[in-house]
């Protein structure tokens, strides 16, 4: 029963195609010219404000985090393969509607829904802090082989973070993040697998569970 579970969750972490919540978790089939946008909420409290963007052989993800709780917040973890990540610091917040002067073409107007009309749609209440105009910093981006992680020091209550940013080659699928050590609540948009890599990892982790279950059986 065991490795069972164990491959019920790889399969769970491999998936591509999680239920959508309504017009904040807009499918992710085809973006637009002027890219995607949405909001999940990760934890009671804790929302993130989000924009994809396919470029000329890439795809660039903003995120943004909006803490309304009185806890902190120490990581957040998107997994996928990405050749870039960082943060844009002092800089406009995601939710202002003149990001056209940012120095990064964003293609768009901001997370509102004059860009995305899905975020005006009737069930799109956002959860919004506009506390800072400049967003909390992160104390690190941590890049690597399986997803990016900004961490952070106190990072107060009441308070957004700074845009985060992240690029991939690879396409958007909705993907399980990491707030805290712990698994959102919703899905974030993250770089779908390449097909031969989900495989491996599929084998992989049966190949794991098998393995246990004869160790377990022959005890």
């Amino acid at each position: 029963m065991r490795h069972l579970r164990f491959l019920l969750f790889a399969g769970f972490l491999l998936s591509s195609n999680p239920i959508q919540a309504g017009p904040l978790l807009p499918s992710l089939s085809s973006l637009p010219p002027g890219g995607i946008a949405g909001q999940s909420t990760l934890a009671p409290g804790v929302t993130l404000d989000w924009i994809v963007i396919e470029g000329a052989g890439y795809f660039n993800y903003y995120y943004e985090l909006e803490n309304t709780t009185a806890g902190g917040v120490q990581s957040f973890t998107v997994p996928g393969s990405f050749v870039a990540a960082g943060e844009f610091c002092c800089t406009l917040d995601l939710n202002f509607q003149d990001l056209d002067l940012f120095p990064f073409v964003f293609g768009a107007l901001g997370h509102a829904d004059i860009a995305f009309p899905n975020l005006g749609l009737p069930g799109a209440v956002e959860s919004e802090v506009e506390i800072q105009i400049f967003g909390y910093p992160a104390s690190s981006v941590v890049l690597g082989a399986t997803g990016v992680t900004w961490n952070y020091t106190a990072f107060p209550g009441a308070t957004d973070s700074q845009i985060l940013f992240a690029r991939s080659l690879q396409r958007p699928q909705y993907g399980s993040a990491l707030l805290n050590g712990a698994l959102a609540s919703d899905p974030v948009p993250a770089p779908a697998p390449e097909p031969a890599a989900g495989l491996l990892v599929a084998i992989a982790l049966a190949g794991m569970s098998a393995r246990g279950w004869r160790s377990r059986r022959a005890r």
